[in-house]
Order: C-alpha cells, then sequence, then structure tokens
C-alpha cells in the first residue's frame, strides 16, 4: 500500500497541521503510541484527548481471537 501524507492550514493557529494519512484525515500529526494509551478514556484527565490526531489502540477484531495466553502469577 502506497502511503501518501498531505498537509492543509490549521486556521486557528495559523499552522499546517493536518495531514491525510493513508486516506484517512487527521487535524494534526500527534497520535499515541499503540498499546501504551488504552482507549484514550484512561488518560483523559491527564491529556486533552481533542488535541491529539489519533489514538492508536492495540489491534481489534470484529471475531473472537484467541491472542496469547495471560501469565498467571501466584504468591509463595
Amino acid at each position: 500500500m502506497k502511503s501518501t501524507v498531505s498537509h492543509t492550514s490549521n486556521a486557528a493557529s495559523g499552522l499546517e497541521t493536518s495531514v491525510c494519512l493513508a486516506g484517512v484525515e487527521l487535524k494534526n500529526p500527534v497520535m499515541t503510541a499503540s498499546g501504551t494509551f488504552g482507549s484514550g478514556e484512561e488518560y483523559s484527565e491527564f491529556v486533552d484527548l481533542n488535541r491529539l490526531g489519533a489514538v492508536v489502540t492495540k489491534g481489534v477484531a470484529n471475531v473472537p481471537w484467541p491472542g496469547n495466553r495471560s501469565e498467571e502469577h501466584t504468591s509463595e
């Protein structure tokens, strides 16, 4: 897949911040790292989510997904 990025002007700040990434228009290129930010809601008291261009989640699917077993921890 060829990825193209185009820029447009942000009228509020006068800076060029919005991008079109793989056909998805984002108001800016600032994104969270996959898997480190949950779904965003968990960090809403620390970060204004409306200022982000996107929140990148872990992989999701609309079908059951076996994935990796979680490690079990016991105290002995």
